[in-house]
């Protein structure tokens, strides 16, 4: 195992940061997505960069929607682990995001795909075995993008319907 590998799989964040709210984590991930899509080459089978834009707004996104979830007392209600789309993707769904939006099976099978490559920062920091094998497990690239699209747009309506619990209401006078 890559030390990189070891650092990312011993942290957990127990919550998200105080200082992005839902909206914010959203927008992030439509950035991410827009640039994911204008960084399209077309007849390339090597997409890392356009891979990793996709997944950072695949992570950004149910991080968006969990952060819309928590407690009366602005704690989170789920461990996520960073950089760990599957994982994000399941909390997300058992915290409701299924109510939503649900990305297709072929979708979540190239999320899962992902997953391997993104966890690892292999998109960002090609490993020498990957790069001669020519990464045989790597996602559809356009099935990812309709999957970041899907849930960017879930996580987007439910930050919109559902604000965060943490905000004391003030009494109307």
């Amino acid at each position: 195992m890559r030390k990189q590998e070891q650092h990312w799989k011993q942290v957990v964040i127990r919550e998200a940061p105080p200082r992005l709210g839902p909206l914010s984590y959203c927008a992030y991930a439509v950035e991410y997505l827009e640039a994911a899509r204008a960084a399209s080459t077309k007849g390339s089978r090597f997409k890392p960069a356009q891979t990793y834009l996709t997944c950072h707004a695949i992570e950004l996104a149910p991080i968006a929607y969990l952060s819309s979830r928590t407690s009366a007392h602005g704690q989170a209600q789920y461990s996520l682990r960073p950089r760990d789309l599957w994982n994000l993707l399941e909390q997300a769904e058992l915290n409701g995001l299924v109510r939503m939006q649900r990305p297709t099976p072929a979708q979540r099978r190239q999320i899962k795909k992902a997953t391997r490559y993104y966890s690892d920062a292999v998109f960002e920091f090609p490993a020498l075995a990957e790069a001669v094998r020519g990464h045989p497990e790597a996602p559809d690239i356009r099935t990812l993008l309709r999957a970041a699209s899907v849930l960017v747009a879930a996580a987007r309506r439910a930050a919109r319907a559902d604000p965060p619990r943490t905000r004391k209401r003030v009494p109307k006078r």
